[in-house]
């Protein structure tokens, strides 16, 4: 039986590490068919990025010819790579490299290699940085959804924040209204919705955006939950740059409803995370869903 293969690049320059990387690779990840390019110098392993997609790479921060860093710069504008998840390991690691690559998992040496080959395999089946899951997404969004919905003047509407459900792939949405903001940084690119009762946006029309975006024979529903993502997003974007790898940008703004029907099944389809942000008028439901996926060849 033919298995897919899964390919991980090893960029490292010590000799012996690389081999003990290589061989914990082998042994926890025998389940995935790894096969293991290695990479002695960031100038050899930006050369074999060029020329293959990989699912993970793992690379050393101090190389000769080419640092580490110079390499994950030249994965970032390659189209092959640029969304490969990648793993740095390091003995001189810093606050900064952290803060300007905070997509990137950095593991301090020394480590033990058995550790560094179960994150490889996590990130593996996690998938590339633009098909994830954006769960990272749902903690800054629901803390700015609470402060509009509380502190606002002209509302005032206490939240509970109810336990987080999953949902699974084919289950209905739930809301009535659903806006899914694509959003994209520097290196990764992330779907994110967020889902309203009918009577909550009736409310925050009449209360909210009637007064402060005056709209000439009123508002529909999906015109209101358009309004509310918007200004949502711009309260959230100064937050997301950490998560993000970057400053992201708000790229696409879709409203769907039970009316259309392909987009409203395709996000059906998915499976992901809800966390429901509940009020006396109604629900906002900040949803992470995945993608359905071609398959890769």
């Amino acid at each position: 039986m033919i298995t897919d293969q899964r390919w991980v690049l090893l960029a490292e320059d010590d000799d012996d590490i690389r081999q003990l990387i290589h061989e914990s690779l082998k042994s926890e990840g025998k389940d995935l068919n790894l096969q293991i390019v290695e990479a002695k110098d960031g100038v050899e392993a930006i050369t074999i990025a060029s020329n293959r997609e990989f699912h993970c790479v793992v690379t050393d921060l101090k190389m000769p010819r080419s640092s580490g860093e110079d390499f994950i710069r030249a994965m970032q504008t390659h189209p092959l790579n640029a969304n490969t998840p990648t793993l740095v390991i390091t003995g001189h690691g810093s606050e900064e490299f952290s803060e300007k690559y905070s997509h990137i998992k950095v593991i301090p040496k020394p480590f033990m290699p058995s550790d560094l080959a179960r994150s490889v395999i996590r990130e593996i089946k996690l998938g590339r940085m633009d098909d994830r899951i954006a769960v990272h997404l749902i903690n800054p969004f629901v803390l700015v959804i609470r402060e509009f919905l509380e502190n606002s003047e002209d509302l005032a509407l206490p939240v509970k924040l109810e336990e987080p459900s999953v949902k699974k792939a084919g289950e209905g949405l739930v809301g009535d209204v659903h806006c899914t903001l694509t959003l994209q940084s520097e290196t990764i690119k992330n779907r994110f919705t967020l889902s309203f009762d009918k009577e909550l946006l009736e409310y925050l029309r009449v209360n909210y955006f009637q007064t402060k975006i005056p709209i000439s024979g009123g508002a529909s529903s999906e015109i209101t939950a358009r309004q509310i993502c918007q200004h949502i997003y711009e309260l959230v974007s100064p937050q997301l740059k950490g998560v993000m790898g970057g400053a992201p940008r708000l790229v696409a703004t879709s409203i769907i409803t039970y009316k259309n029907e392909a987009e409203y099944a395709e996000l059906v389809r998915g499976a992901g995370v809800n966390l429901v942000c509940r009020t006396e008028y109604g629900r906002i439901i900040a949803g992470a869903f995945s993608k359905a996926k071609s398959r890769r060849v």
